[in-house]
Order: structure tokens, then sequence, then C-alpha cells
């Protein structure tokens, strides 16, 4: 068998034959990335060359199409970055992100470990999670916004005069205060349904030996959730953590229907201050430092994700 195979040339090494040579590209299975590639230039680099070249100059919105664009260097970054709007939106946002990610990744593990299981109760919530995952930011938004109107017609309004318990409507949106709590509310609310389908799918994934095996040591519920369950999901649980954190962060659509960012810019996070300050106060030149600076601090929250994926595919 083994002569017959050598017989007819598979595995032989010809001396003296040279491996072809390869063109630019290595492989030719890299022409299929061709169409992903051009796809990202033609609607990602070239925006981001015209954002990038944008926040050098002095544009408005008469010149944001044609006129004259003068080159203002640095100028536009100075002004955004010690601008009294932005200085403010730095801890609001940072606030913002931290405790809608902790309560998300919190509230998620949770109902993710009362879910798992594959009961006819628990296969109910599990669809109304997932059901509640399917509504459009703008629908939950538009929702929430009518809840917390602020004259009588609204729901939360309506009920507390009823009740007895105010004298007059509360302007919930129109407070800064008020206004972060609901918008840090809603985002939770609209999250969390992500959060925990990929932290059940997880945990189905645990060896159920393992748990067994924990049980026969004499481990205890909390001993085999810290032994096993968390051990075993923690790479889930930090990569949802991490794309929790880049989707709170550059959150816009709750922002803009809920508050609009006020008043005034009460309620604005970084990200959201490029959209103020390019559309409502028509400066587009800072409106796109503005994008620049929250590009830079997305792709610095996201690195640890891409770095980690990258690893994965390497291993």
């Amino acid at each position: 068998m083994t002569g017959s195979i050598w017989a007819h040339g598979v595995g032989r090494v010809r001396k003296g034959r040279r491996p072809p040579r390869r063109g630019f590209f290595p492989d030719r299975q890299l022409w299929y990335a061709a169409p992903a590639v051009l796809f990202l230039i033609a609607f990602f680099g070239y925006p981001m060359l015209v954002l990038a070249d944008m926040s050098f100059r002095k544009v408005s919105l008469g010149t944001a199409v044609r006129g004259p664009r003068p080159w203002v260097g640095w100028e536009n970054y100075r002004e955004v970055l010690v601008s009294a709007d932005f200085t403010a939106a730095i801890p609001r946002t940072f606030a913002f992100v931290v405790v809608v990610v902790i309560a998300v990744l919190l509230l998620g593990l949770a109902l993710a470990l009362t879910l798992k299981e594959n009961l006819a109760g628990v296969r109910i919530g599990r669809f109304l999670i997932f059901f509640a995952w399917l509504f459009p930011p703008v629908v939950t938004g538009a929702v929430w916004r009518n809840l917390f109107n602020g004259t009588q017609d609204g729901v939360v309004n309506y009920l507390l005069l009823r009740l007895g318990s105010i004298q007059s409507p509360i302007p919930f949106l129109a407070e800064p205060d008020v206004g972060m709590v609901v918008l840090t509310f809603l985002t939770i609310w609209t999250s969390l349904p992500f959060v925990v389908l990929v932290l059940i799918a997880s945990l189905q994934g645990v060896p159920q030996e393992l748990y067994e095996a924990a049980s026969i040591d004499g481990a205890n519920p909390a001993q085999r959730f810290q032994a096993v369950t968390l051990p075993s999901i923690l790479p889930s649980f930090a990569m949802v953590g991490i794309l929790e954190c880049i989707y709170v962060y550059k959150a816009f659509d709750l922002i803009l229907i809920m508050t609009g960012g006020g008043p005034g810019t009460a309620t604005s996070t970084v990200p959201f201050l490029a959209y103020v300050k390019a559309f409502r106060e028509n400066d587009f030149g800072q409106g796109a430092a503005l994008g620049v600076v929250g590009i830079v601090v997305g792709v610095a929250i996201a690195l640890p994700y891409l770095l980690r994926v990258r690893r994965s595919e390497l291993s």
C-alpha cells in the first residue's frame, strides 16, 4: 500500500524544484475579503478622514457643503476641551457608564442564574426577555417619555396626583438630576436583555459533571458558584462587560428622545455633545473635534475586547 502511494507521487518532494512564487497577496482567498474592505473604506474610512479634516477647520452651516473653510489647526480642540460643557460632561459620562454597566452585569447575572433552568415558567421568562430585546430603542424611549411626561397627562404624574402624593405635576425630564436618573434607569432597562441572553447561553455551557463533583466534595451552593460557575462564565462575563461599556458610552438615541441632552447640556454625555455642537450650535468644526475625541475614547474602551478576540483567534 505504501509503495503504491509513493508510486503515484503522493507525498513525494521532488528535488531541485522551487516552490511557486506568490504574488502581492500571500493567499488567493484574501481576494474574497476585497468587497468587505472596499465597503469599510467607503462607508467608514472616508467619513473618518472627512471628520478629521473638518475638526481642523472652521466650518459653519453655510460652509458645511460649499464655501471657504479656513484652516484653524488645533483651535477647535483647544476650545472644546476647555469648555464648561465638556468638563462637566466628563464626570457625568463616567458615572453614567459605570453605574449602568455595574447594574446591568449584576442584574443580568442574577436573572441568568434564575432563568437558566429548562422549566415551563422559566421558558416564559426567557421569551419575555428576548421579546424585550427586540424593541428598538426609539420605541422604548418614546414610551418612557410619555410615562415621565412633565404634565398631568404623564402616567407617573397622573398616578401620583390621583394618590395625593403631589399637588402639581413634576417636570421629571426638565430637572437635570432627575432626568439623568431616568436616563440611567432606561439604559439599564434596554441593555439588560442582551446581557441576560449571553449569560444564559454561557451558563448552559458549563458541564454538569463539575457541579456533581463539587457536590460530592461537600460544596454548598455558594461554594459551587464560586468554584465552578464563576470561573466557567468569566470570559463571557468580561466580554459582555466590555461590550456594554462601548454601548453605554456611545448612547445617543435614548438621550435624544428622552431629554435631548437638556435642559441645556445637563444630561449630555461626551459623544452627545458632538451632536449638540454641530447640529444645534451649527459649529461643525468643534462638533467634528468632539467626534474625534469621542472616537478615541471609544477605541480605548474597545481595545481590551479587540485584543482578547485577537488572542483567541491565534490560540
